[in-house]
């Protein structure tokens, strides 16, 4: 089914309040809002992140199953200083790992979001992580054509 006839477009996450939420992803990660109302959707950079109202009789909005990453080039630093200046409440600091760095933190409704800078291409463990940086290298130029 996945082997070309169907692409993955949008990301769905659940909200008690979804405007709350979409302040979060548009105000606080400078994320373009492309739909209003009572589902909010956002330009993911080639996928839809759409927010969702969660059901009435849903006492906790379902989160923990999934998470987003969001790739950063290079600067994980800075971003992490200015999500800080927005008032992000991060897990820890940032972590090193085989396959890049990494900082972890939650939007309103406890859905975890991951910052992630891939290693450097010099780097031993490049080689771990060239196919999916090199796909998203290419994903970007195309977008900022």
């Amino acid at each position: 089914m996945f082997n070309g006839e169907c692409k993955l477009a949008a990301i769905w996450l659940y909200s008690k309040d979804t405007s709350k939420a979409a302040g979060f992803y548009r105000d606080v990660l400078k994320m373009k809002q492309i739909e209003h109302g009572e589902t909010n959707s956002f330009d993911g950079g080639g996928l839809r992140l759409s927010i969702h109202p969660a059901r009435k009789s849903v006492k906790k909005v379902p989160n923990g199953e999934c998470f987003l990453v969001f790739y950063v080039r290079k600067g994980l630093e800075k971003k992490y200083e200015e999500l800080k200046k927005r008032g992000v409440s991060f897990v820890g600091g940032i972590e090193n790992e085989p396959y890049g760095r990494t900082v972890q933190f939650k939007d309103p409704d406890g859905h975890d979001i991951f910052l992630w800078e891939p290693p450097s291409r010099d780097s031993g463990n490049f080689k771990n992580v060239a196919g999916i940086v090199n796909h998203y290298e290419r994903i970007l130029s195309r977008l900022e054509d």
